[in-house]
């Protein structure tokens, strides 16, 4: 999804969220295609944090660094592989919706 597709569709959930009666299941349908990876729209369902700095810098200049990323597709913007220490959810590790995944798990040294 380029970024100014994400950004029609962040302005579209925005107006639905506004609507008094907007279906459930239209506004379910958006944030499902929100919460997809901006690059790549893989629904993986990996959560994870990485500091402000990383995360602006994944991002060109005037785009707003908001949205989702899969971790490839960081690693891919940013150029680099992620150290161990630059990725975790605040417990440690990667949560991929059903069990709590070690960072070495997923990234190497």
């Amino acid at each position: 999804m380029t970024d100014d597709e994400f950004e029609e569709l962040d302005a579209e959930l925005s107006r639905r969220l506004g609507q008094r009666n907007c279906p459930r299941k239209k506004l379910d349908a958006l944030w499902k295609l929100r919460s997809r990876c901006r690059d790549c729209n893989c629904d993986d369902s990996e959560f994870y944090m990485v500091s402000r700095e990383i995360w602006e810098s994944a991002f060109a200049p005037g785009v707003r660094p908001r949205g989702c990323l899969c971790l490839n597709c960081l690693e891919k913007r940013l150029g680099r592989r992620l150290a161990r220490e630059e990725i975790g959810d605040g417990v440690g590790g990667i949560f991929d919706g059903r069990r709590r995944r070690r960072r070495k798990e997923r990234i190497c040294e």
